[in-house]
């Protein structure tokens, strides 16, 4: 909670009450995080796209096929968030602000809750990105194998003589 409490300055909306109402909180805590994943869900979902944009040399793959891109990039966004959850959890991101920092060193607002949940958060912009990368490499490579294919069979296909 303090996380969302402080850091996202929810103490605004909850009140000076803590730790704040478990719902309130859980509620607050949601609005920000469905605005949050709406607007990477929008960014991965659009390059995945623009990855299978159409191309006379390279043919698309199938909605089908993108949507299989789609476990990977959360299984990394999960890994990543774990690991720099864990990380946080250690100290091992007060480097990025002097404020968390400190907060270790005067042991205020729980730092390690708090720094753990900064990691998370963290870990997951940065595992989905990893994620929508590596999505994307795949996607390239598949449909550079797929033209290999096509222009191997058309190939074929004109070189057999017809019946």
């Amino acid at each position: 909670w303090e996380y969302f409490y402080y850091g996202k300055e929810l103490s605004h909306i909850l009140g000076p009450d803590t730790p704040p109402d478990r719902t309130a909180l859980s509620w607050q805590a949601a609005k920000i995080g469905a605005m949050a994943t709406w607007s990477m869900g929008l960014f991965i979902g659009v390059t995945l796209l623009i990855a299978n944009n159409p191309s006379k040399r390279r043919p698309q793959l199938s909605y089908r096929e993108l949507l299989l891109t789609l476990p990977a990039i959360f299984a990394i966004t999960i890994a990543f968030g774990a690991i720099l959850g864990w990380v946080g959890w250690h100290g091992g991101v007060n480097w990025i602000s002097e404020d968390f920092r400190l907060m270790f060193e005067t042991n205020i607002f729980r730092p390690q809750h708090f720094m753990a949940t900064y990691g998370v958060h963290l870990g997951g912009y940065v595992g989905g990105l990893i994620g929508t990368i590596a999505a994307i490499c795949w996607i390239i490579v598949r449909r550079k194998r797929n033209a290999a294919r096509s222009s191997t069979s058309a190939a074929r296909d004109t070189t057999q003589p017809s019946p």
